[in-house]
């Protein structure tokens, strides 16, 4: 190898090592939020149902954790996972119809943040970036009066959609903070069914889309690398 190409090799090496001080991994975290996603109109359309449509959701917990890049900006993953069973009942002159999905969203997030310090252990962040939804739908339908009754049959899907966040942090102390955040997820995905036995099988468009609030636990794992020279402070603080 050349003089010249070790030179270069060196200072690539040394321009790596400078850029990747800046990067650490920020925050651990775990949440809990409700996902407002007007789940009564989506399964009404796909049921159809003459006199009942209700909705049964649990609360979503989440695990997320930052990783700053410079000086406020980072990215941040995080994944939860949502529980909710919904039930239609159809009456028709001769039959009723009963359906019910239980169903499991399992949202994995990605994407960009900046945040800001307010005041001493208040801060303040935005962030948008891409879901990944793994979604699993067992279906039962009960019919009384004529055969048709069925499940419960599994079914199994992905989609993708992407999200906007606001989040605020207060720090309990210099590693342990709580956080609220506000969310607006976006996405759908494709839903085959039959309104009533004999008939043809329809495809509906089920919404993903609604706002999602939060509170979270965090833990601030830079301080454990924390390298400040004494007497000097910061001027923001990370979310």
């Amino acid at each position: 190898m050349t003089m010249k190409k070790i030179i270069l090799v060196c200072a690539f090496a040394l321009i790596a090592q400078l850029g990747m001080a800046q990067v650490q991994l920020s925050r651990v975290g775990f949440g809990l939020s409700a996902w407002n996603r007007a789940a009564d109109g989506e399964f009404a359309s796909m049921f159809q149902p003459q006199n009942s449509n209700s909705s049964s959701r649990s609360v979503i917990p989440s695990l997320f954790a930052t990783l700053d890049l410079y000086k406020g900006i980072g990215v941040e993953g995080r994944v939860a996972i949502s529980n909710a069973t919904y039930t239609g009942e159809s009456e028709f002159p001769t039959f009723t119809i009963t359906d019910e999905i239980s169903q499991r969203i399992i949202p994995l997030s990605f994407g960009a943040v900046y945040h800001r310090g307010l005041a001493e252990g208040i801060s303040l962040g935005l962030g948008a970036g891409v879901n990944t939804y793994y979604i699993q739908n067992e279906v039962t339908r009960t019919v009384v009066g004529i055969p048709g009754s069925s499940g419960p049959a599994t079914f199994n899907g992905r989609s993708l959609g992407a999200y906007v966040k606001l989040a605020g942090e207060y720090m309990l102390s210099e590693a342990i903070g709580v956080g609220l955040d506000l969310r607006y997820n976006t996405g759908n995905y494709n839903l085959v069914s039959r309104p009533e036995p004999g008939a043809a099988a329809q495809t509906n468009q089920v919404s993903l889309a609604g706002i999602e609030i939060g509170i979270s636990l965090r833990y601030r794992i830079s301080t454990l690398f924390k390298n400040q020279p004494s007497g000097q402070s910061g001027d923001y603080f990370y979310y």
